[in-house]
């Protein structure tokens, strides 16, 4: 699922001129790389730029400037990115996650905007997170209150902390797995890079308490053609991320299994299961 990438073979690019995603070499990685350097945009910097944020109560401001990291704010000041205190650029490869306000309480995601649509970091404090059991998930998104967000501070800063000791390594997606790629579009052309995330070595027993994924809740043999499809959905699905629709995990996963299984039992891991049974299992549990 996971492999560790070769950091001398790895190219940070701004152009991957590489148009589909099953061309993207299996002995190199290449990941975008945004031109916005974070020291010279006004909206970016170290971590007091939050203030600039104007959906953001001033009482989650004040908590997260004791954060040990830098940050940029975006969709029209709404919101604020995070990342890793050695980034150079506003791109995923240092991105922590994803804050906006909702109400009183700040939700905490990946980022699934319109360039670089993922955070490198965000597999980690996921998992973090969900060990701790002491943020509620509404949707896919961490939920953090004037209750916890002291937790959530130590344990960016936590994460961070081992982080410039070296203490992670990256990680790419193999190809044919869910989301393993990133897409951005540049001067009206679409660009594939590989998707990579900072990692502790044994990420397996680290990743073990996410469990909110497809692939980790079942085992199933696709055949090519189911594969192919596959990708075609996951496109259309991040195209209406890209035109602001949001699409819940629930949805997802009730989408992709009516779209590959139109009969009314499929075999999973040897044993014959009902689809309509699998799908409320799932759901379920998510």
């Amino acid at each position: 699922m996971l492999e560790k990438v070769d950091m001398k073979k790895l190219s940070y690019a701004h152009y991957s001129k590489i148009d589909d995603p099953q061309k993207l070499p299996i002995d190199c990685t290449i990941i975008y790389c945004s031109e916005s350097n974070i020291f010279k945009m006004t909206y970016s910097g170290v971590i007091p730029v939050v203030d600039r944020a104007k959906n953001i109560s001033q009482h989650y401001k004040e908590e997260l400037k004791k954060l040990n990291c830098l940050a940029s704010v975006g969709g029209q000041s709404k919101s604020i990115h995070l990342y890793a205190p050695d980034t150079v650029n506003l791109d995923g490869y240092k991105r922590i996650c994803y804050i906006n306000q909702k109400m009183d309480a700040l939700r905490i995601t990946e980022y699934y905007g319109r360039s670089s649509r993922y955070s490198a970091f965000f597999r980690l404090l996921q998992s973090r997170m969900r060990q701790l059991n002491k943020f509620q998930i509404d949707n896919g998104a961490f939920i953090v209150d004037l209750s916890n967000i002291n937790l959530f501070v130590d344990l960016v800063n936590e994460i961070m902390a081992s982080y410039l000791t070296g203490k992670y390594h990256l990680f790419k997606y193999k190809p044919s797995q869910f989301e393993w790629y990133d897409k951005v579009t540049l001067e009206e052309k679409v660009h594939f890079y590989h998707k990579v995330y900072w990692l502790p070595a044994d990420f397996e027993n680290e990743l073990s308490s996410i469990g909110n994924s497809p692939k980790r809740l079942f085992t199933c043999r696709l055949p090519e053609d189911s594969l192919k499809k596959m990708n075609d959905f996951l496109n259309r699905c991040n195209s209406n991320v890209e035109d602001g629709l949001g699409i819940s995990q629930a949805d997802l996963i009730d989408g992709l299994l009516k779209y590959f299984f139109q009969q009314k039992e499929i075999t999973l891991n040897g044993m014959k299961i009902e689809v309509s049974k699998l799908m409320t299992e799932i759901k379920g549990n998510n």
